[in-house]
């Protein structure tokens, strides 16, 4: 597709209609001067230095960026201008992941969009604010907001990962496929449909707790992390409104702390879950017992340890592997003689406090041995 170059100083639009299937229309040459870009239908994809300096407004189908965002200079979406939502979507790329959220439009009915695509992570530093504005989540990705958000209308995950990470103003919040995170405070009631999950915590590897002044209705997941070295010491959802569970989803907990113990209890909920008992608690080499229904609690009642796995990389290494969501496990060694075998001389292996740990063979050594032990 050629590109439209505007070299005098009255505005001209670009506006790109085409029929609503899989195919995707790549501009790769360079847009400049007073052009706005608009999309009604179709799949759009800019890949290119931009510096064009009009609005972009999605109206319908897809305007994918595709191409790195140098600020202040060119981009594909342009330079400076103000990035409208009027029934189409802002996808993002493996080549740009900018946070573009301080040039979106804050007039009122915004319906943001955003498309995330797997395996990418766009963060935004500016809250979307708009009086009856509503925020669909697309794409496998994971989109995270990090400040206030003041639009009214509703939220939609609708794949990937949403993590909210501050206060959200929207009047309801739906998951209707993937997951919903953060530690923010969410003021509308928010629906977790079956096959989808809820995971309090700022991002994946931390506890947090996630506020909802509202009602939770949880027809799908749990993730929760827990690590006992901490306060508090697990995930933890707040709920000001009514807790319900609809359907027979999974609690899965993974360990980020010491080894638990039978007996360690975890409150996931600020009050009992109606029909928590429902629920499947499993993970971290424990077996569970559920409380949710009693007081939004579960329990360890048996714990294991994570096997100690090995296996051969080319002639002269092993490899040592283990699961890393029972806890926080090393690696030790002790080498003696024939005559000897084993002993009590434990020692800590070098770099043995993260799985995998790769171990030289020494063919000189009489017996060597290694086993797990857990860490505080």
């Amino acid at each position: 597709m050629h590109s439209p170059e505007n070299n005098g100083s009255d505005p001209v639009w670009l506006q790109y209609n085409a029929p609503t299937d899989s195919r995707l229309c790549n501009l790769s040459g360079v847009i400049s001067g007073p052009i706005s870009v608009s999309v009604f239908a179709g799949n759009l994809q800019l890949s290119a230095a931009n510096t064009y300096s009009g609005n972009v407004t999605n109206s319908g189908g897809e305007l994918y960026a595709n191409y790195p965002e140098n600020a202040g200079s060119s981009g594909p979406l342009g330079e400076g201008n103000m990035i409208t939502f009027n029934g189409g979507t802002l996808g993002f790329s493996t080549n740009n992941t900018y946070d573009y959220s301080s040039r979106f439009s804050t007039a009122a009915g915004q319906a943001y969009s955003l498309d995330v695509p797997a395996n990418q992570l766009v963060q935004f530093a500016t809250g979307l604010t708009s009086s009856g504005g509503t925020l669909t989540k697309k794409g496998s990705g994971t989109l995270t907001l990090s400040a206030q958000c003041a639009y009214t209308g509703q939220t939609f995950v609708n794949g990937g990962t949403l993590i909210i990470n501050s206060g959200n103003l929207a009047s309801y919040t739906t998951v209707l496929a993937g997951t919903l995170g953060g530690t923010g405070t969410l003021s509308g009631p928010v629906t977790v449909n079956a096959g989808t999950t809820l995971a309090p915590g700022a991002s994946i590897g931390s506890v947090g707790t996630l506020t909802i002044n509202n009602a939770l209705t949880n027809g799908g997941n749990l993730a929760i992390e827990v690590n006992k070295s901490l306060s508090p010491s697990n995930d933890f959802v707040v709920v000001s409104g009514v807790l319900t569970n609809t359907g027979t989803g999974t609690v899965t907990v993974s360990n980020l702390g010491p080894a638990l113990a039978v007996g360690d209890k975890f409150t996931l909920f600020s009050k009992p879950m109606q029909n928590g008992a429902a629920m499947t608690v499993t993970g971290a080499g424990a077996t569970w017992a559920n409380h949710l229904a009693v007081d939004g609690s579960i329990s360890v009642t048996a714990v294991s340890r994570p096997a100690l796995k090995f296996t051969q990389t080319g002639s002269n290494n092993l490899q040592f592997s283990w699961d890393t969501s029972f806890g926080n496990y090393k690696l030790q060694a002790q080498t003696n003689s024939l005559g000897v075998g084993l002993g009590t001389n434990w020692a800590d292996y070098p770099g043995g406090g993260t799985s995998p740990v790769t171990v030289p063979i020494n063919a000189t050594n009489g017996t060597v041995f290694f086993r797990l032990v857990s860490t505080p």
